[in-house]
């Protein structure tokens, strides 16, 4: 495969693998995700202009329901004095004097969690972590052995059943089983083509509930051109750059932390909790949909703003004599450390030239 793959350029291969269901995409740097056509044409990210007539970058909504706006932008912005936030907070005290009983935020709300891996489980267990009921079923007889510690990892607190729905005995019994916990919520990271094939789409359970909250965890933005594709924690982290910025030089390294996952899992709990509250206004009950890419842009913050924000400023890590230390400073006070007795040499001296003089007086 080694040999075969030199043949071809990386991006020929993420189409090809790509097109035929499987996990793979080239490793790009940082610039080459944010203006990519995936960020882009789905809404993740957009170019604003503000009015000095500047081109800004700034990140689409994490979360995305399927009835209703994502984020309200419609209502004005406005100021309330300090008398009248102390009036708005005294009324709020007195208002909570009267809860005697204390009960956790998602008691009595049943949640059905057919996920896998990592950011759906992580999300059922939050909910269990915060009261709710929580039932996990898995589809497969026996986790592949990487899999098996994050299904242990991720489902403390829940109930934990195996049901086979590739017959149509199994298909049936799980459908009993939908109809039998009559869950408020149910959570999965599959595509379409298996709900619909056994029967999890929307469409079917709502057909059992329609008042269930579907929270819909994919890869990449379901409305820009990568919406059919698969990935796990690893295809995210090579396709926006994060690799990129963790590996210098030669073979690429995955960031271990499943900071993608963990990140969209707490995102999906935090929009199912939106959606139901929404239902206990009695309001009509939203699918939530949000995908692994989208936390991605929040941890390349730093380079999505302005380059030149950056060029005054100094972020280093130095050795001293026992240990590593970090420096942040700003140039402009950087006449500040002159004063201290050891780094007086320093006035005057261009930034190249203090470097390599500062860490030889760091590590005494």
């Amino acid at each position: 495969l080694r040999k075969l793959f030199l043949n071809k350029d990386a991006l020929y291969w993420e189409k090809t693998l790509s097109y035929e269901g499987l996990c793979c995409v080239k490793i790009r740097t940082v610039s080459e995700w944010i203006f990519s056509p995936q960020a882009l044409k789905s809404g993740d990210i957009e170019m604003v202009t503000n009015q000095m007539n500047q081109k800004k970058i700034i990140i689409g909504s994490p979360l995305s329901f399927q009835n209703g706006h994502n984020i309200n932008t419609s209502s004005s912005n406005f100021i309330l004095s300090k008398t009248e936030i102390i009036k708005k907070w005294q009324k709020r005290q007195k208002q909570n004097k009267k809860t005697e009983t204390f009960t956790m935020p998602m008691e009595k709300v049943k949640v059905l969690d057919i996920s896998r891996i990592i950011a759906g489980p992580f999300a059922g267990k939050l909910f269990a972590e915060y009261g709710a009921e929580v039932l996990h079923v898995t589809f497969r007889q026996k986790h592949i052995s990487w899999e098996e510690p994050f299904h242990i990892a991720m489902s403390g607190g829940k109930d934990s059943i195996i049901a086979d729905v590739s017959s149509p005995q199994g298909k049936m019994a799980f459908q009993k089983i939908i109809s039998g916990f009559k869950p408020d919520i149910i959570i999965h990271n599959f595509s379409k083509p298996f709900l619909w094939k056994y029967g999890l789409d929307s469409h079917s359970i709502a057909k059992i509930n329609p008042d269930i909250i579907c929270i819909s965890v994919s890869a990449y933005n379901p409305k820009g051109p990568w919406k059919d594709r698969k990935g796990f924690e690893w295809n995210i982290q090579s396709a926006c750059g994060l690799i990129t910025t963790f590996t210098k030089k030669g073979k690429p390294k995955i960031y271990n932390i499943p900071i993608v996952d963990m990140s969209s899992g707490l995102m999906a709990c935090f929009g199912g909790a939106l959606a139901y509250y929404k239902l206990l206004q009695g309001k009509k009950s939203n699918n939530v949909l949000t995908h692994l890419s989208m936390p991605s842009y929040y941890f390349l913050l730093e380079y999505l703003c302005s380059p030149k924000s950056f060029f005054n400023d100094i972020g280093k890590f130095y050795k001293a004599r026992d240990d590593w230390f970090l420096l942040l400073i700003n140039k402009k006070y950087l006449h500040n450390i002159t004063s201290i007795p050891e780094l007086k040499f320093l006035a005057g001296l261009k930034e190249k030239r203090y470097e390599n003089y500062i860490k030889k007086v760091f590590k005494k």
